[in-house]
């Protein structure tokens, strides 16, 4: 006997679908690959499928906003310590570092003995506020080198206009000052306390 899925619980089942995959740069295709896996249990998706899509709002944030851009980005909760969320391939490809390695992290392991005090206060001042910025600042790969960081954090509101996370948008550029060595592990956890 094939079921027909009601449009709201089929659109429940799709936002935490997406949830658990941050990274759907093919949403079509998995959308899908769900719809043929459904149907192979004997649940009827086609119209209720087009109907909680229909209904469903835009996916303007978070993995989507992350998705479609070749900027390199990273999504942090608004809370203090702002927990890295979502990254994309552009930042991992940037600081060499993997999302599943900074996940619920803050980022300050991007920080290092020569990443200047200034324009972090500036950043800190701005996200206290609720506000947009953009810094240039000194950040480290995972490998130790340096770079500079052209560094715009947007906030994100929810419907209330409540700031919920922020977006960081990062432009490196290589490091080619020669007082700026690169940096070990240990000196990068000696920097991580201190700031």
């Amino acid at each position: 006997m094939r079921e027909e899925l009601s449009a709201p619980l089929l659109q429940r089942i799709l936002l935490c679908w997406l949830a658990e995959a941050p990274f759907c740069t093919q949403l079509l295709f998995r959308l899908k690959r769900l719809e043929a896996k459904l149907e192979q249990i004997g649940v009827r998706t086609t119209e209720a499928l087009a109907q909680a899509l229909a209904t469903m709002p835009p996916i303007t944030t978070l993995s989507q906003a992350l998705d479609i851009s070749e900027d390199s980005r990273v999504i942090t909760l608004a809370d203090p310590p702002h927990a890295i969320l979502h990254t994309n391939r552009a930042w991992s490809n940037l600081t060499g570092f993997k999302f599943t390695e900074v996940a619920n992290r803050s980022n300050h392991f991007l920080q290092g003995p020569h990443t200047e005090r200034d324009p972090l206060e500036q950043l800190r001042d701005a996200v206290r506020a609720g506000e947009h910025t953009k810094v240039r600042i000194v950040n480290y790969t995972k490998g130790g080198d340096p770079f500079f960081n052209t560094l715009e954090c947007f906030p994100l509101s929810d419907r209330q206009g409540n700031v919920t996370h922020y977006c960081g948008v990062l432009a490196g550029e290589p490091c080619s000052d020669p007082t700026i060595p690169k940096i070990d592990q240990i000196g990068r956890a000696s920097c991580r306390e201190r700031v």
